[in-house]
């Protein structure tokens, strides 16, 4: 194969001395490995992920310096390391699209297919995605729950699934941080992942869930797809998604590999409508998981404590890079918590 060029548009036309710095990164030489196979992710996390199976699968014996990771983070801070790595030949490239376009010199006119077309003889395209459906050995189901004492009932659920590895979903980066503070003060080894965090701080989350140092990760739909992480037994859905499309993608990281997990979804009042129209995608109706309330409620006092105490050391962090939606989306979560008798 020929090694990839950059394609620049007609609008975007760099630079002379620009030119010359971009050289580094081009191969013209038709005979170079470089760049014979590029694989493309939507995340950071997901990319280091690639890397290793591809390094660990596809890369043995072939000589040269096997696979080098393009990331946003490595092309945003240090060229000059990049520039080096290349240099190398990887057999491989493992990159997300936005550190392709930065570590070839920022074009907006860069295009994946444009590339394809330009410079690879004979490409074969390899696109993965999921179907729009659960595993059959999946089980299913809906907790249907009073929103003030959503807290209540759900670390009552946790606690009967105690010693198992979960995954729970929010919708807002606050309620991650926020859960995994709660329960960590109730005991829960919960450990947060979330898009403000930094790529060694997901990682090193990612790695102590794996390593099963910590069996709870609350999580956004950062982990909804696409992260390899085996013999998860329960999702929990504390937020419900969106749409149905992120609630396949959430189910899907248990019950993997013919292995048998369960999804319990937490609906509220305010959730009627969202679990409707996930139902009718589904096309089946899920099973009602109850909770007893006398038994949750014995947790009331506890998880007060914890609430508060967390709602102190989320003041303390200062709610740093929170985007301004999330933080209006966050206010009103609180605002509505105000009245709960937790609070």
């Amino acid at each position: 194969m020929h090694p990839p060029s950059i394609i620049r548009t007609r609008h975007n036309q760099p630079s002379r001395d620009r030119k010359q710095q971009d050289s580094r990164f081009r191969t013209t030489d038709p005979t170079s490995p470089t760049g014979q196979a590029s694989a493309f992710t939507p995340a950071c996390p997901h990319a280091y992920q690639g890397t290793r199976a591809a390094d660990r699968q596809c890369c043995k014996g072939l000589g040269g310096s096997g696979i080098y990771f393009v990331h946003a983070v490595d092309w945003r801070i240090d060229m000059v390391s990049l520039a080096i790595s290349l240099a190398r030949k990887p057999y491989v490239i493992v990159a997300t699209p936005g550190a392709v376009v930065g570590s070839f010199g920022e074009y907006e006119g860069v295009f994946v297919v444009e590339i394809e077309r330009a410079s690879l003889t004979g490409p074969v395209r390899v696109s993965v995605s999921a179907k729009s459906q659960t595993s059959a050995t999946l089980l299913q189901y809906y907790a249907l729950i009073p929103f003030i004492w959503k807290d209540v009932h759900f670390i009552h659920l946790l606690n009967e699934h105690a010693g198992q590895m979960t995954i729970i979903f929010t919708r807002i980066i606050r309620e991650t941080q926020r859960l995994a503070i709660v329960l960590r003060n109730l005991g829960f080894p919960a450990i947060p992942i979330h898009g403000q965090l930094s790529l060694s701080a997901r990682l090193a989350s990612l790695n102590k869930f794996r390593a099963r140092s910590q069996n709870i990760l609350t999580a956004t739909d950062v982990a909804a797809c696409g992260l390899d992480i085996p013999s998860v037994d329960l999702v929990a859905n504390y937020d419900l998604p969106e749409d149905s499309k992120t609630y396949i993608h959430r189910v899907g990281r248990t019950a993997r590999a013919g292995r048998s997990g369960i999804a319990i979804s937490i609906v509220i009042q305010y959730d009627t409508e969202t679990y409707s129209r996930i139902k009718a995608v589904l096309g089946k109706m899920l099973k009602g998981y109850e909770i007893s309330e006398e038994e949750a409620m014995l947790f009331a006092e506890r998880v007060n404590e914890a609430r508060r105490a967390a709602a102190v050391q989320l003041r303390e962090q200062g709610q740093r890079g929170q985007s301004s939606k999330e933080a209006r989306e966050a206010e009103t979560t609180w605002t509505k918590m105000r009245g709960s008798p937790l609070t």
